[in-house]
């Protein structure tokens, strides 16, 4: 604090800066615990609520195919290729989002006039959602098929 003083009352916007946010309270152990949580729980919120749309689940899809035609594995469509040993999980991958382009196309095939058909539809995209979460998408990749969901409707 000295060295701010003796600069003057306007000192450098570094000294201001740092003058502010020395009154700016820390969180404390237990604060950011729970505020990890919450996040946690808001972003598992998020993943399951966007997978489970229909429209995001086929862009994701065709996003993945088209990285395949175009004779590349995206590599960057997946956590799973993050970590080590990323070859082995490039079939558990393609079999999860196959699985769930299955479930995609069974969801638009049934019609919603019966409580049944409404009942199958819903636990198809529950199927749908389950295989995209397993195949560890990033977050940035189910915001780009978001974007391109809106897009489309």
């Amino acid at each position: 604090m000295a060295a701010i003083q003796s600069r003057g009352a306007g000192g450098s916007s570094m000294d201001r800066y740092l003058e502010e946010i020395s009154g700016v309270d820390l969180l404390d152990r237990d604060d950011e615990v729970r505020l990890a949580r919450a996040l946690r729980v808001a972003d598992r919120l998020w993943r399951r609520r966007a997978l489970a749309h229909p429209c995001v689940a086929r862009a994701l899809i065709s996003r993945w195919h088209d990285g395949l035609a175009a004779g590349r594995q995206p590599t960057a469509f997946s956590d799973g290729y993050a970590s080590g040993g990323a070859a082995e999980r490039v079939p558990r991958i393609r079999a999860t989002l196959e699985r769930a382009a299955d479930r995609l196309e069974a969801h638009a095939r049934i019609g919603s006039r019966t409580a049944a058909d409404r009942a199958e539809k819903r636990r198809l995209r529950l199927q749908m959602r389950g295989a995209l979460d397993r195949a560890e998408l990033r977050p940035d990749s189910i915001e780009l098929a978001m974007a391109e969901a809106r897009e489309d409707l």
